[in-house]
């Protein structure tokens, strides 16, 4: 498609120029025309300079999420006896039956434990490993549980509208090196002192947290936030 098309994405760390090929998809609207762009190099569908969707790029990338959001689900042991919602063709299945995807929909549930997360993962996916799109929004989880730093190739993880209360556990996330985009608003964590600066700095390649993109500015006053706690810890430790 020709025209001058300018997609920025420089703020995600990746220029332009390092894109193999891009393809872009124009839908039609009231208003006009709606103009995306995906990049297989960059795992990312846009709209503009704006991140609508990551996809790992050597899984399907095109693929849409297996949906299991809004099943009353409350143990995840239960969930492998659902159906998916909503499939749609382009959603496709290996031939043990399991979908070709690497998203994963969970939220508007009753989950609060997180312990058999990975069988649901292993059940629906083909490639569980590869999992890198996993929304756990509103539920009733309490904390970050040891299962979510396992998932290895996350890029983006939806936990906003839950119960979580410490926020020192988003540290356990930072072990996961393509953790770029977050979401934890509405939980009780949101309302501690340097809530955000904490988050930023524990997670070092993080992009966007909470709909929002971090800024320079944003990471750089989080290291010195996290300098500084570092000491007033160490001084109350060693007076």
């Amino acid at each position: 498609m020709k025209g001058n098309i300018t997609i920025n994405i420089q703020r995600y760390g990746v220029s332009r120029h390092q894109c193999v090929t891009w393809r872009r998809f124009v839908v039609p609207s009231k208003g006009g025309f709606f103009i995306y762009s995906w990049s297989p190099r960059t795992d990312a569908l846009f709209f503009g300079d704006c991140v609508l969707l990551f996809f790992q790029a050597s899984g399907n990338m095109n693929a849409p999420p297996v949906d299991l959001s809004f099943r009353n689900i409350e143990n995840l042991r239960d969930s492998c006896s659902e159906e998916p919602s909503n499939v749609p063709r382009s959603l496709k299945k290996d031939s043990r039956r399991k979908f070709l995807s690497c998203s994963l929909r969970l939220n508007n549930n009753n989950i609060s434990d997180l312990y058999a997360l990975q069988n649901t993962i292993d059940h629906f996916l083909a490639e569980p490993l590869k999992i890198a799109w996993l929304d756990l929004s509103f539920n009733k989880i309490r904390t970050i549980h040891r299962v979510l730093c396992e998932l290895s190739e996350l890029r983006v993880l939806n936990l906003h509208g839950n119960a979580i209360s410490i926020l020192s556990e988003v540290e356990r996330l930072g072990v996961l090196p393509h953790l770029h985009t977050i979401t934890l608003h509405g939980n009780a964590i949101e309302g501690h002192r340097g809530y955000r600066s904490h988050v930023i700095s524990a997670l070092p390649h993080l992009k966007k947290m909470d709909f929002s993109a971090v800024t320079p500015d944003e990471r750089m006053m989080a290291n010195i936030w996290r300098q500084r706690r570092r000491r007033v810890i160490s001084n109350r430790t060693f007076p």
